[in-house]
């Protein structure tokens, strides 16, 4: 099989490859692959989290019922900083 790779995506496995934590495009690739077939598997829920989830929803639904609402702008802003806080360390 031959595939072709973007300047974009040939930059990145150079520079994995220059910074020394692989050492081969085999094993940059074999990385990928690996992370896009993690990431396409579907998430299994602990029983734990399944709960947490449901009394983080009805936490909010009862806020809600008292009027204890936030305006959508703030509630987007916040999550916008969340997932800027979150992407970084996430992207090595």
């Amino acid at each position: 099989m031959t595939i072709e790779l973007t300047p974009e995506m040939e930059h990145l496995v150079q520079t994995k490859l220059n910074q020394g934590q692989y050492h081969s495009v085999d094993e940059v690739l074999a990385k990928a692959f690996f992370l896009l077939a993690e990431f396409d598997q579907p998430q299994a829920w602990t029983d734990q989290e399944k709960t947490q989830i449901q009394v983080s929803i009805e936490e909010g639904y009862q806020s809600a019922q008292r009027g204890e609402l936030h305006e959508a702008e703030e509630v987007f802003a916040e999550l916008e900083a969340e997932i800027a806080r979150w992407e970084p360390t996430h992207h090595k």
